[in-house]
């Protein structure tokens, strides 16, 4: 029974991994060779790829391939793996809606800008289709209207798998360690427009969160600055709302005669005390108390 289960597994992992790098597609071909060391250009093998419609089947065909290499002397096993069965190219069935190659191409757009490393390639499996990222080099204004659908078919599911169940709750941690791939669909405003003011309290921070939030400060302020960058934002709202630390409070504190513990403090840890009272609050800061005459 365990050997049936390893067995299985094997054949899973072996399924999974031909999935993922196209598996064999019964064609042997190297674009290093046809490219680097054979000179040809991409269009003499893919010259229907000034085409309008995504759909299209851009790949070469025996056409092709007997503009350079004679039909009659070509054996088939020189690019078939089963020479007695020999298969077309596949035809690359994972496109977008709206794909214009020709209009790439009439703005002069190279090929392998899109489709990077392909000329080092030696397997037809490797396709090197452009990844969404590679888009966004020419193609970032998402702020601009109808911007998805300028490629994606209306109605198509765009997010991700992940982004569903509870993901609105546990978004916060993936965003913070992954802030990249958050970046590949949304701009910094489209977060500004749910994370910030008075809608945020209830989504993220709990109702007392006002009150105990200085454990979380002192605990995990790398969390804190996910959002909230500047140390200012502390220091405006304990400001306004005239709070602060404990040792403040406290009796001896300030003394106008030798200056108290706050003094000292200063002398020791200028840079603490320079955390909220900063040159935005007025300059110099100190100055504020002890002008000139003091």
């Amino acid at each position: 029974m365990k050997r049936l289960f390893i067995f299985v597994i094997l054949i899973a992992m072996t399924a999974f991994i031909s999935m993922v790098s196209g598996g064999d597609v019964g064609i042997t071909f190297s674009h290093r060779l046809h490219v680097q060391e054979m000179g040809a250009e991409c269009a003499d093998c893919h010259g229907a790829a000034e085409s309008l419609a995504s759909a299209d089947n851009l790949m070469p065909d025996h056409d092709n391939c007997f503009v350079c290499h004679d039909e009659s002397d070509t054996e088939c096993s020189l690019c078939h793996t089963n020479a007695d069965d020999p298969s077309g190219v596949p035809h690359v069935t994972s496109y977008i809606a709206i794909f214009p190659h020709k209009t790439h191409i009439d703005q002069n757009v190279k090929c392998l800008t899109c489709h990077k490393g392909v000329a080092l390639s030696e397997e037809v499996s490797s396709r090197h289709l452009p990844t969404m990222t590679q888009c966004q080099t020419c193609h970032g204004d998402f702020e601009a209207v109808g911007y998805c659908q300028q490629c994606h078919a209306p109605g198509e599911q765009l997010a991700p798998a992940t982004h569903s169940l509870d993901w609105r709750q546990s978004h916060g941690l993936t965003a913070h360690l992954q802030e990249n791939s958050c970046a590949t669909c949304h701009t910094e405003k489209y977060c500004l427009d749910c994370h910030q003011g008075d809608n945020l309290d209830r989504q993220i921070h709990g109702l007392n969160f006002v009150n105990n939030h200085s454990l979380a400060a002192k605990g995990k302020a790398d969390n804190c600055y996910t959002c909230h960058e500047e140390q200012e934002f502390c220091v405006s709202c304990h400001r306004d709302q005239l709070v602060m630390p404990r040792n403040h409070n406290t009796a001896g504190w300030s003394n106008l005669a030798t200056g108290g513990r706050h003094a000292r403090q200063a002398k020791m840890d200028l840079d603490n005390c320079l955390a909220c009272h900063n040159d935005n609050y007025g300059e110099p800061v100190c100055a504020q108390c002890h002008d000139a005459k003091n």
